[in-house]
């Protein structure tokens, strides 16, 4: 969905918009919710509002996949790509990081929603807070079973530590 800068009305708009999304780096599994209010000040545009998905992520600890519901609350200044051009080069302040330049006088919502998605998808997700993982011997997902591994598998270039250890006691 593109709008167009100049259509929009004093007052702005309201928009529910709901699509697939397009996230390159992991698996949508329900259409993409957006709920935001579009105001236009000048040559600037500010939206604000929110944005939901249900995308299919990998657990980092057991790597069995699970659902996952991206919230991502919006909060962005949308300048026309023409001020690029008018400011040589300085360093951002914490105030321009939610800047965002629009061209040929459209917002793409389409783009808007999937970059704002893809940028609240977990670093390093996890199915749930008490996933044991692997075992790092044979493998076995410690969530569904126990692992006869006795764990005393030591790094090679750790064992003279371990003599240190036993001289202490």
């Amino acid at each position: 969905m593109k709008i167009n800068v100049s259509e929009i009305p004093p007052q702005g708009l309201e928009i529910q918009v709901s699509g697939e999304g397009r996230l390159t780096t992991v698996k949508a599994v329900s259409p993409y919710q957006l709920s935001i209010k579009i105001v236009k000040s000048g040559s600037e545009v500010f939206i604000n509002g929110e944005g939901r998905c249900n995308v299919e992520l990998q657990c980092s600890r057991c790597l069995n996949d699970f659902e996952y519901n991206i919230y991502s609350p919006l909060d962005i200044v949308f300048h026309p790509a023409s001020e690029l051009n008018k400011e040589g080069c300085h360093e951002l302040q914490k105030e321009e990081l939610d800047i965002v330049f629009y061209s040929n006088n459209l917002l793409d919502i389409d783009d808007i929603a999937n970059e704002q998605l893809a940028l609240n998808i977990p670093m390093k997700p996890l199915c749930s807070a008490e996933c044991k993982g692997i075992c790092p011997e044979c493998g076995a997902d410690l969530n569904t079973m126990q692992c006869n591994c006795k764990g005393s598998n030591v790094d090679e270039r750790l064992k003279v530590l371990e003599k240190l250890i036993k001289r202490e006691e």
